[in-house]
């Protein structure tokens, strides 16, 4: 039996790609990351990301590594 694995897309809404590259910029040249809130358009496949949690204000934001802020991201999570 062959599994097939299938290719999907990431729809991402504007507003939030521009809060994507917002916080790049914001910390460049160190890393930094969040949570991409969203649902499946088509299961496991399609993808609509409508929003994105920040690393938070207690995140440790290094040049190699970021560590993230989880309490604030659950609680943001948690309000969207």
């Amino acid at each position: 039996m062959r599994l097939r694995k299938e290719v999907g897309v990431a729809w991402i809404f504007q507003v939030t790609h521009s809060k994507l590259i917002a916080e790049v910029e914001r910390v460049f040249p160190k890393e930094t990351g969040g949570v991409l809130v969203g649902y499946w358009a088509t299961q496991f496949t399609d993808v609509i990301i409508v929003d994105v949690i920040g690393p938070g204000p207690k995140a440790v934001l290094n040049s190699d590594a970021f560590l993230p802020d989880a309490e604030y991201q659950e609680k943001e999570l948690a309000r969207i």
